[in-house]
């Protein structure tokens, strides 16, 4: 039963990773589709804003996944708190991008 909770905690972890990564991503290709808009290059800026909408599909599917894992702990409560800061950074939480997950003992 450790091992698997070990295991659990560990995928809890490469999940907000990847959740981190994506909201790292979106906020520079914010900066960089500005950049394609103001230099009116609107092929480059479809495939910038095409890569917003993955990044922004990853990290709604990675906080799915989350929340059937039932994030408990305060080591993943304050991972999840440090997410939910880079998703206001990114300006996630104004678009409605949902940045939900249920918090359990600890948090």
């Amino acid at each position: 039963m450790a091992e698997k909770q070990a295991g659990a905690a560990d995928v809890t972890l490469d999940l907000l990773a990847i959740q981190s990564n994506a909201l790292e991503a979106i906020r520079d290709y914010r900066r960089y589709l500005r950049n394609a808009e103001n230099a009116r290059l609107p092929e480059v800026a479809h495939f910038i804003h095409l890569l917003l909408e993955e990044d922004s599909a990853r990290v709604t599917h990675c906080q799915g996944l989350l929340r059937k894992l039932g994030i408990t702990g305060s080591g993943s409560c304050r991972a999840l708190a440090d997410c939910r800061d880079r998703a206001d950074q990114a300006g996630l939480w104004e678009e409605g991008v949902k940045w939900r997950a249920r918090s359990g003992p600890g948090c």
